[in-house]
């Protein structure tokens, strides 16, 4: 993952911040910091689908990428596979190998080549020679700047519908890991967004309220307490200065706002 830019960088201590379900708490400006280098990627595009890309956070850098949690791939039966095809190959190895009779077999008499050393010495070891430091960038930590695009922050409906498909179960996934990940975000509030060619009035209201609780459902599955999610409608669309068609598409939508606890 590509790092973030820092827009205000914070010179608070890091050492100093109170620990806080998971994230530290900056008394001097009353917000949670999240430690990147704690979080997997999909934990982070969680939390940008969460926040709209607007979190405080403390990121290291290496290599030209944010340091992050490695994801734990599922343990399978590779170990396994591999102890008995090495059984397998050395059975068959000691099946091919040539017979031999019985007894000590003779070995050659030694070659004295002339000048050589009767008594050579052991040919010291090489020094193994230190591999040169990986280059590690200090933590910087402040407001990250991210403007993301619609994928990134909300979950996308088809246009009259209130079901969620493949790419939406996708976010709201991201959204449950998040969640779960900062349990220090007490309450989140779900807003269903209705676009311009989808209707007005009550019809409009009912589609927008059945996304919000589309989604709200789809956490609880996933294991989110009911009492941190609400459901309700936007009350104001979204204005992207561009086109109608990206207007429209900005809100057959649901987007996610991190209330005050």
């Amino acid at each position: 993952m590509k790092p973030f830019a820092i827009q205000s960088p914070c010179h608070e201590s890091w050492d100093a911040m109170r620990r806080d379900q998971g994230a530290r708490h900056c008394a001097s400006c009353d917000k949670h910091v999240v430690e990147l280098a704690t979080m997997t990627e999909a934990q982070v595009h969680g939390l940008i689908v969460l926040t709209g890309g607007h979190f405080c956070a403390r990121q290291t850098v290496r290599d030209g990428a944010v340091v992050l949690l490695p994801t734990v791939a599922p343990r399978g039966r590779f170990p396994l596979r591999m102890a008995l095809g090495g059984a397998v190959v050395a059975s068959a190895l000691a099946a091919c190998a040539p017979a031999h009779a019985a007894g000590p077999t003779p070995r050659p008499d030694p070659i004295e080549l002339a000048g050589s050393d009767p008594h050579p010495q052991p040919t010291p070891a090489p020094v193994p020679v230190p591999a040169p430091p990986l280059e590690r960038n200090e933590p910087m930590m402040g407001d990250v700047a991210y403007e993301p695009s619609v994928s990134d922050y909300a979950v996308r409906f088809k246009k009259g519908s209130a079901k969620l498909d493949v790419q939406a179960l996708g976010s709201v996934a991201n959204a449950a890991t998040a969640l779960q990940a900062t349990p220090w975000i007490a309450h989140v509030r779900i807003e269903g967004l209705v676009a311009a060619d989808e209707g007005s009035g009550k019809k409009a209201t009912a589609l927008a309220q059945g996304r919000a609780d589309a989604v709200r459902a789809a956490l609880i599955k996933r294991g989110i307490e009911a009492s941190r999610l609400r459901a309700a409608v936007a009350g104001v669309a979204r204005k992207s200065g561009i086109s109608a068609a990206v207007d429209n598409e900005l809100n057959r939508t649901v987007t996610f706002t991190v209330e005050a606890n």
